[in-house]
């Protein structure tokens, strides 16, 4: 059974290119442990989101004049889970705008320190596919910055796009039917940066839209379908609930950016492969 497997593979990888490639970055991703590099990519993200998190918590607390942030639920359905998770944390922290500062300055300090963890991670999973080494020194720093950066601009643009999206302007709207291009954007500039072997940003653009696809679908089924599961989750495990969501989220997040690699790699190695040994023409 797995010789017939393997004979129909064979034959559908011969009549399409773009099914011999998916087959090859699959066959890729099972050689490296796509999955233990997302998961670790995961963490680290996790690790990251948290500073991120108190920062969000203090910037709530500065600019709310309620004495109580809102519910998770419900900051997670017009932000997002970054946001809810903050919310938490802000409830915790109290009102008082010295717990806010404190939030503040350990915000920026656990910052900058995950941030290198997560560039680290992604850069290590960048090199496997590419079989290239990390970055390292001056380059290591920049990439650390760009990464950071990078997070950064993807989490405010989709917070910039709900708050208009809440307020039912046509600027909203267009805002969040921009959400794809700015993600595509910003996630092609860090691939640009992270370890490759390409010579022309080009080489770079179908991760970039697997990436920015895969984060657009997400903020669509965090809106509509785990908004309303966060509330349920809230009341049932409390902050437990939300750390799972957000883990799982971010899990297929990692997912999606060691799949770009592969996928980024393996487009290149086949056209380069093809450029040095071109098929034979019959006459």
């Amino acid at each position: 059974m797995k010789r017939n497997l393997q004979r129909k593979r064979d034959q559908l990888a011969t009549r399409s290119t773009w099914i011999a490639s998916g087959l090859e970055t699959f066959g890729h991703d099972r050689r490296v442990a796509g999955s233990l590099l997302a998961a670790g990519v995961a963490f680290r993200l996790f690790l990251m989101m948290l500073p991120l998190a108190l920062l969000s918590a203090a910037a709530l607390g500065f600019a709310s004049s309620e004495p109580r942030p809102a519910s998770s639920a419900d900051v997670a359905r017009q932000y997002g889970l970054t946001l809810a998770l903050a919310s938490t944390i802000a409830s915790s922290a109290g009102d008082s705008s010295r717990g806010r500062w404190i939030l503040l300055g350990t915000g920026l300090v656990l910052l900058l320190w995950a941030g290198r963890g997560v560039a680290q991670a992604i850069s290590r999973a960048f090199a496997l596919a590419w079989g290239t080494e990390p970055a390292r020194g001056r380059a290591a720093v920049a990439m650390t910055l760009t990464v950071i950066g990078g997070f950064l601009a993807a989490i405010a643009v989709t917070t910039l796009a709900a708050i208009l999206r809440a307020r039912a302007t046509p600027i909203g709207i267009l805002a969040t039917a921009a959400l794809p291009i700015l993600y595509f954007s910003i996630f092609l500039l860090l691939s640009w940066t992270l370890p490759h072997a390409a010579r022309s940003v080009r080489a770079l653009v179908p991760g970039a839209l697997l990436v920015a696809t895969g984060l657009t679908l997400l903020q669509v089924v965090t809106i509509f379908f785990i908004a309303g599961r966060l509330s349920h989750a809230s009341q049932l495990y409390g902050s437990l609930g939300i750390v799972s969501t957000l883990m799982f989220w971010l899990f297929l997040i990692g997912r999606m950016v060691v799949a770009s690699a592969g996928l980024n790699a393996t487009l290149w190695r086949r056209r380069t492969r093809n450029h040095e040994y071109p098929a034979s023409r019959t006459s």
